[in-house]
């Protein structure tokens, strides 16, 4: 990421990977967020591999990786996000 255009063609693969991918899965994805390159979603346990697979599937230089987070919540770029009943809260 250390040149200017790193940002720019990282998001235009990451938004080819995204439609290609979310055209595919078959279920509802109730939260996603990406920013540049890091992804925070959440899906029905049964699926996080495959849905995995799928992205890693994209092509063969570009590998996912899975951070289930713990029982509080998950780190996402530096923000803790809780789950507070179905909604989420932010701390730093």
């Amino acid at each position: 990421m250390g040149s200017p255009l790193s940002r720019i063609l990282a998001d235009l693969v990451i938004q080819d990977l995204e439609h290609n991918i979310f055209n595919t899965i078959i279920t509802h994805i109730p939260f996603y967020y990406r920013y540049i390159d890091d992804i925070v979603l959440a899906a029905p346990t049964n699926l996080i591999t495959n849905i995995l697979d799928s992205f890693n599937s994209y092509h063969e230089r570009i590998k996912f990786t899975i951070d289930y987070g713990d029982e509080i919540g998950i780190n996402f770029l530096d923000i803790k996000l809780l789950n507070d009943n179905g909604s989420i809260i932010f701390d730093v």
